[in-house]
């Protein structure tokens, strides 16, 4: 698989609320892949 680009980015947590406590979920960092033209990646391969 040839990669052209990798963009990352910081998605802030959600707020949530729980029994009128107020919090926030996780914080995670999502990458978004350009793949060359003609490759794929096939994602129903099981991970174990």
């Amino acid at each position: 698989v040839k990669v052209i680009k990798v963009n990352t980015s910081i998605m802030r947590g959600k707020l949530k609320s729980f029994k009128g406590t107020v919090g926030y979920k996780k914080d995670f960092k999502k990458a978004i892949v350009t793949l060359a033209e003609g490759n794929t990646i096939d994602s129903s391969l099981e991970i174990k």
